[in-house]
């Protein structure tokens, strides 16, 4: 290499160091608990499905709450074909679930309906109605995931589920559909990408 392809190399390297030096991030303090948080049941480090469907052997549908604190609710959730969940909405969060085996009719406002099938990762957005069918010739098991304590309400042409402690009372929201954006989309299949 000659004297003007040395001195070029350099002036990259030099450039390119402060280029970065430019961009790089200052450090910020970040709490850290001394001692982590304990395992509250039903939370804990780890949920073999094997054991879950030992648990609820004989059982056609069943639920199974498996994180449930101040941030998130998630269940796995089985269902027997046949069994269908009503039209229903999240006024101010989107759902999500994982098809863990089975096949699930979905139809969700907006949207053409499908048939979700292992692997597959369903999201409904905030303010979106859906309902949803288990399909086939074999139970459906999802896993159920929204943020904790996320209000479900009902169409006016629903009957809602009774509820302890609960009354039912007509409200007007105003509903609008959120939209699909930032790349979510209602359905991919995590098997086939």
């Amino acid at each position: 290499m000659n004297l003007k392809g040395i001195a070029v190399a350099l002036f990259f390297l030099l450039v390119t160091a402060d280029f970065q030096r430019a961009f790089e991030e200052e450090i910020s303090w970040a709490p850290k608990p001394i001692q982590p948080s304990p395992w509250i049941p039903p939370n804990k480090p780890l949920t073999r499905l094997v054991d879950l469907t030992a648990k609820h052997k004989g059982e056609e549908n069943w639920r199974e709450v498996v994180v449930d604190d101040e941030h998130l609710h998630a269940e796995y959730v089985l269902m027997s074909p046949g069994t269908r969940v009503s039209k229903r909405f999240h006024p101010d969060t989107r759902e999500w679930w994982i098809v863990m085996q089975g096949q699930i009719h979905y139809e969700i406002e907006g949207q053409a309906s499908f048939v979700a099938t292992k692997g597959s990762m369903v999201q409904v957005p905030l303010q979106t109605i859906y309902s949803m069918e288990a399909v086939g010739d074999q139970p459906s098991l999802r896993l159920e995931v929204n943020i904790a304590k996320a209000k479900t309400l009902y169409p006016k042409e629903v009957e809602p589920p009774h509820i302890p402690g609960i009354q039912w009372i007509p409200a007007r929201l105003n509903r609008t559909p959120a939209p699909y954006g930032r790349g979510n989309l209602p359905h991919i299949n995590l098997r086939t990408q």
